[in-house]
């Protein structure tokens, strides 16, 4: 059974667990499944940013489930044509474009 994490980032900058779930399939009903449940579980607040792996049916579930338009709506965005864009704008808006070796972070597509 694929482990689906879901951690968040404390006032001290440390990786902390805040819940996960186990999933029977990696498929669009599933993770629909999962990510309202964690919508309900945090009173609908959704999280700043999801990291995948690119997975289609993740990707699918993301727009079905209503996560990427609160994620848009939360970081001020407007709809993009591919959901990487949203994590792009993140990293502007958050004045992150350098690493901490002061190296420019390179955005591919």
């Amino acid at each position: 059974m694929p482990f689906a994490p879901f951690v968040g980032v404390n006032h001290h900058g440390q990786s902390i667990l805040l819940g996960c779930g186990l999933v029977s399939n990696e498929d669009t009903v599933t993770f629909v499944w999962l990510f309202r449940t964690w919508l309900t579980c945090m009173f609908g607040n959704p999280p700043n940013a999801i990291i995948t792996d690119q997975d289609r049916a993740m990707q699918n579930a993301i727009e079905q489930s209503g996560l990427k338009y609160s994620l848009n709506k939360r970081n001020k965005l407007s709809d993009c044509e591919t959901f990487n864009c949203g994590q792009i704008m993140i990293i502007i808006k958050q004045n992150k474009q350098t690493n901490r070796l002061g190296k420019p972070v390179v955005f591919a597509h």
